[in-house]
């Protein structure tokens, strides 16, 4: 004879069954699979590679997957300035992500949320961060010094300074200034990554001064003490 029975369940509660008649009490094991949404996601979320642009998060499966699994998860943002949340993914299926866009200083709380086939669960979410970079710009490049002088020309050389701010030294600027002016004026256009650089169009018989910057993803730092002034001339070689 065999008996069917709806049991209302709650997940996280135990389940006991008993029969009643003129046998004794029987024990009776039984599997009890819940079918519903899934719960939050494990936590706390993980907040790491946090800089003035970007940030990475990581959490846990849920501990109740609502008996089915979980397909994957809506990822969202707010400011803590505003009640509104933003979608950032709708749809990751792994268990961390890369956020970008975020504005330079801003305070941020995000949120992840699982999805199984029996809908949108609980949500899961952080602690408030402040996009920022966790790293500064680097030391000034030290003994800058000019060498091979023409009428047009000098090149300029440096070496890296001890301290990057926490970040790897992208590339320098340099820079240079005419003696008769007051502008600093950008000799490279593009990045510059080894420890020399060929200062072209230069006027003859004009006089600069040059100085060189480390830089960084937390930007531009600070220049190297000016070189003294060097004569844009060529050189002139005397017999005997």
């Amino acid at each position: 004879m065999k008996s069917l029975l709806t049991v209302w369940y709650c997940p996280g509660t135990h389940l006991h069954m008993w029969k009643r008649g003129k046998h004794p009490p029987q024990t009776v094991h039984i599997n009890v699979k819940v079918l519903d949404r899934p719960g939050p996601p494990g936590g706390p979320i993980s907040i790491y590679g946090v800089t003035s642009e970007k940030a990475c998060i990581a959490w846990r499966p849920p501990a109740q997957d609502g008996g089915s699994d979980v397909s994957h998860y809506i990822v969202e943002k707010r400011e803590t300035s505003r009640l509104v949340w933003t979608l950032v993914e709708p749809k990751v299926q792994t268990l961390n992500l890369k956020i970008i866009k975020l504005v330079p200083g801003n305070e941020y709380v995000f949120r992840v949320i699982p999805v199984n086939k029996y809908g949108i669960g609980e949500p899961l979410e952080s602690e408030p961060m402040i996009s920022r970079n966790q790293f500064v710009t680097p030391d000034p490049p030290t003994d800058v010094e000019v060498s091979t002088i023409t009428k047009d020309s000098m090149v300029v050389t440096w070496e890296r300074p001890e301290k990057d701010g926490g970040n790897a030294i992208s590339g320098f600027v340099i820079e240079k200034r005419d003696k008769e002016g007051v502008r600093w004026t950008r000799c490279n256009k593009r990045t510059v990554s080894e420890l020399r650089f060929r200062v072209a169009g230069l006027l003859e018989n004009r006089s600069y001064e040059f100085r060189v910057s480390s830089e960084n993803a937390a930007g531009v730092g600070k220049p190297s003490e000016p070189t003294i002034y060097y004569k844009a001339l060529d050189a002139i070689f005397t017999s005997g």
